[in-house]
């Protein structure tokens, strides 16, 4: 899932006045976000998301209003330059960014907000240029891996085969279609599924990795005792028990999960429901690698696990930043996460 689309639509839900959308829909060259990147303004400045290191926000929030006055428009942003005549600085990295300008009107938050429940992946059509009255700028239609959609419309039909070709090789994809009145050129998005991360522990160790996966874009579920310690907010919450962590993985057998109970028990437990399921593409212990063999040897002597799960268990967690404490413990696991499931998304 775009990081950008669940804030997105969670802070829309509480917002007053108008609001805009802004989404990056091509780049050509270097550019800090791609393709999808979203950012929502409103009243007073960016509420979510972003589509640059900053520079272009700063600009669009002073101006979005206005240039969408008449509508949706794509605008073309030169990263290469370093400011014009009225001051506007942008990356100067090089690259050329085209940005979807348009009012965040209630249908398109109820769609991206269908979006955003989905536990799948998801292909958005959205015309970025047309000479048919009836297929307007910036006008969309999604639909899921199922097929499903929110709606009908005549965008669909047309697209309804760049939709799963989307789907199918999940890529980006640019279309120009024929429409009754001319043609149309659309944008066929590829929205990954959710990333999902399990964190089985409760200590205050544990909250800042929820904190920081869920910033970089993670739905997170936290599988633990009843605590006083702060875990934050995650997304969800399970039972530290084997049914429970059972059922998640069956859920998610593409997630991950991170183990760090400080309980040997609980931990063995853990570890027996992620090997023996053997479909998480990350699973890592908290703590040094000899215990994390005496966890494994312990489980051993009554089941054996699947070789390959065992061969890609991380332990420690974490990639080796060298830094101490519950914070700098957050970061190495992030970024091993970010490292291990981070990919571009092509463009074809």
């Amino acid at each position: 899932m775009s990081l950008d689309i669940p804030q997105i639509v969670s802070k829309a839900r509480g917002a007053t006045g108008p609001l805009y959308l802004a989404t990056i829909v091509d780049t050509e060259g270097p550019s800090y976000r791609r393709i999808g990147g979203r950012l929502l303004v409103g009243e007073r400045g960016r509420l979510a998301g972003s589509i640059s290191g900053g520079c272009l926000e700063r600009d669009l929030v002073k101006r979005i209003a206005w240039l969408t006055e008449e509508g949706a428009r794509v605008m073309t942003y030169d990263t290469a330059a370093d400011g014009d005549e009225e001051g506007r600085s942008y990356l100067g990295c090089g690259g050329t960014i085209h940005v979807l300008l348009e009012p965040a009107d209630r249908s398109t938050l109820e769609l991206l907000d269908w979006v955003a429940q989905r536990s799948g992946p998801c292909a958005i059509a959205t015309v970025l240029e047309s000479d048919d009255a009836n297929y307007q700028i910036g006008a969309k239609h999604v639909i899921d891996s199922d097929g499903r959609s929110p709606n009908s419309t005549t965008l669909g039909a047309a697209c309804d085969a760049a939709l799963r070709e989307c789907l199918a090789s999940r890529a980006h994809l640019q279309r120009t279609i024929a429409t009754a009145g001319g043609s149309a050129r659309v944008l066929i998005e590829h929205v990954p599924a959710p990333r999902r991360l399990l964190v089985a522990g409760r200590h205050y160790d544990a909250g800042p990795l929820v904190r920081l996966a869920m910033e970089a874009g993670w739905h997170v579920c936290v599988a633990a005792e009843p605590t006083d310690d702060d875990l934050g907010t995650p997304h969800e919450r399970a039972a530290l028990t084997e049914p429970a962590l059972t059922q998640w993985i069956a859920a998610n057998p593409r997630g991950a999960m991170v183990i760090m109970t400080h309980s040997v028990a609980l931990d063995r437990l853990c570890l027996r429901a992620a090997l023996r399921a053997d479909t998480l593409p990350y699973v890592a212990v908290l703590g040094p690698v000899a215990r994390t063999r005496k966890l494994l040897a312990a489980i051993a002597e009554h089941e054996a696990l699947p070789e390959r799960a065992v061969a890609q268990l991380r332990s420690p967690a974490g990639l080796a930043l060298g830094g101490e404490g519950a914070a700098a413990v957050a970061l190495s696991v992030v970024a091993e996460l970010e490292q291990i499931f981070g990919r571009r998304t092509p463009k074809l």
